[in-house]
């Protein structure tokens, strides 16, 4: 299975009460850890070179992302605002990256203008830095990552998380060339752009949608849970549901 991402979750208050006390970074990274740890325990081993992202709903099958298909592209996320699940989908994956992958073999950078919810994250062995989204750190991050690309021998994958697409917007004209760079060709040097958009930002992202070989679409449902905390992926023509822990 592969990775085009759906989120499937409305924002419930059953839903935020549950994400800020068990699946939210700030004082629990290392619970969410662990769920993800004994989930990815149940079904490895994973497909070489994979990350994962969640278990279908459909055949209880692990759902991955490929790390070694360069063509597959950079990855948007898109979710309700109020429901913050298509973070805590990116959160999920950033989790799970140190059960999969050494950090000399993978590891992962976050950029988001909400610094508080990604708390004791930075330490985390895979995680490169936990950066604001102030102009002076984008600039940074996305000229690091640029000369990444040039090392092309280079075997340790970068993933890039960007928490919200309302950053891509306003940025310095170079550094948005380097970024839109970074997103259309990192895939093929290893780097691996992820980035969360709120459906309501949805029509302010268009000058950037063509950077994304796999895109997606909300849907609304009735979750009130993590366990029916529900996304779908399409394949071909076929809707996959999964969900980041399985069924309870």
């Amino acid at each position: 299975m592969n990775t085009m991402i759906v989120e499937r979750a409305d924002g419930c208050t059953a839903l935020e009460a549950l994400n800020r006390k068990v699946i939210s970074p700030i004082g629990s990274q290392h619970e969410f850890g662990m769920l993800l740890g004994e989930q990815i325990h149940k079904v490895a081993p994973l497909p070489a070179g994979s990350i994962y992202v969640g278990i279908s709903l459909d055949d209880g099958a692990p759902v991955v992302m490929d790390i070694t298909k360069s063509y597959r592209g950079s990855l948007l996320i898109s979710g309700n605002r109020q429901s913050g699940a298509a973070t805590t989908l990116v959160q999920a994956i950033a989790a799970g990256l140190g059960h999969v992958f050494e950090p000399d073999k993978a590891q992962f950078s976050v950029i988001t203008s909400a610094c508080y919810g990604w708390e004791n994250w930075e330490s985390l062995p895979s995680c490169n830095g936990i950066f604001p989204s102030d102009g002076l750190s984008i600039g940074k991050i996305v000229r690091q990552l640029a000369t990444w690309m040039r090392h092309r021998d280079c075997s340790q994958s970068q993933l890039l998380f960007i928490d919200g697409a309302d950053l891509l917007l306003g940025l310095d004209a170079n550094v948005s060339i380097l970024l839109r760079n970074l997103l259309l060709f990192g895939p093929a040097q290893n780097i691996w752009p992820i980035v969360t958009v709120a459906v309501e930002d949805l029509v302010h992202l268009e000058p950037w949608m063509d950077c994304f070989r796999r895109c997606l679409v909300h849907v609304s449902t009735d979750a009130c849970s993590i366990y029916n905390l529900e996304f779908a992926m399409q394949e071909n023509s076929t809707w996959c549901r999964f969900s980041i822990l399985g069924c309870p």
